[in-house]
């Protein structure tokens, strides 16, 4: 996945960082489970806060056990244990996983070895869910016809991976009213958008097809990109993050709201603002 969607640590309290951490290393441990244990390496942020959001819209309190870590067995830690919104969210992981590889495999020659390690158990998962499966398909072929296009329309091209995201959350929460897809749907745009930003120097040395460079042509360094375009940039992130929140603040927010509020209103504009002054990579936080 892209890696954007991520707490403030430092402004998260002990208890909501260890809430955070509970549904990471659960969402680890249903991978191992469910499709071997390399996949665990395809644990990430993005699918994380992802069950914190279906626990929620399922108001939906998780168990919780103190259980060893396959790095340490012999020290525990609380782990958010096994149930059907984890299931659904490691089967998620995987997929998405799967097509974002076979786009990259397409687009630049890259992770073809994670493509083909990821094809069996993709086609499992699409037998267990066909519509998820499909609809994440789509949208890549979708996404990569309009690459091949040149299309210098970036909110067609950003449309393609947030029906991605509000396909996912509705989905596998049963929840289709306007306040909860809006605010997957511009969640998925701001992803979308966050890697474009990220990715210009990038796609600009190896002459790969970037929606903001479409917009946008690449000048000199690029801090001295990011200045030029500041104003520009900045509006097309924060106007979509303003989406983000204003759906957010008409949720009924009453499971995970601790670590849920702090990615909203703390983790993602720091890491616009990370993105806007160049850094060249995403910054994690430690586990």
């Amino acid at each position: 996945m892209f890696g954007y969607v991520i707490p403030d640590k430092p402004n998260m309290t002990i208890k909501d960082f260890g809430l955070y951490r509970a549904h990471y290393c659960g969402l680890c441990k249903e991978l191992g489970r469910e499709s071997g244990q390399l996949s665990r390496f395809l644990t990430n942020y993005d699918c994380t806060f992802l069950s914190l959001v279906l626990h929620n819209l399922a108001l939906k309190q998780p168990e919780i056990k103190l259980e060893g870590c396959v790095l340490n067995e012999f020290k525990k830690k609380p782990i958010v244990t096994e149930d059907d919104i984890l299931a659904d969210v490691a089967a998620v992981s995987v997929l998405l996983s799967y097509y974002k590889a076979a786009d990259d495999a397409a687009d630049e020659g890259t992770h073809r070895a994670l493509k083909t390690a990821l094809s069996a158990r993709r086609k499992k998962l699409a037998k267990k869910y066909p519509r998820l499966d499909a609809l994440i398909s789509e949208n890549y072929i979708n996404l990569t016809a309009l690459e091949l296009s040149k299309c210098t329309n970036i909110d067609k091209l950003a449309d393609c991976f947030a029906k991605i995201l509000e396909g996912i959350v509705t989905e596998l929460s049963g929840k289709t009213d306007d306040v909860t897809r809006g605010f997957s749907y511009h969640l998925g745009r701001w992803i979308y958008f966050m890697d474009a930003v990220d990715d210009v120097e990038k796609d600009t040395k190896k002459g790969a097809f970037n929606p903001v460079l479409a917009k946008y042509p690449y000048v000199g360094a690029k801090t001295e990109y990011l200045a030029k375009y500041s104003e520009e940039l900045r509006y097309l992130l924060f106007s979509t993050y303003n989406m983000i929140v204003s759906n957010y603040d008409k949720m009924q927010v009453s499971v995970g709201e601790g670590p849920l509020s702090n990615i909203i209103y703390k983790g993602l504009p720091a890491q616009m603002e990370r993105i806007l002054k160049g850094d060249e990579k995403c910054q994690k936080i430690r586990i």
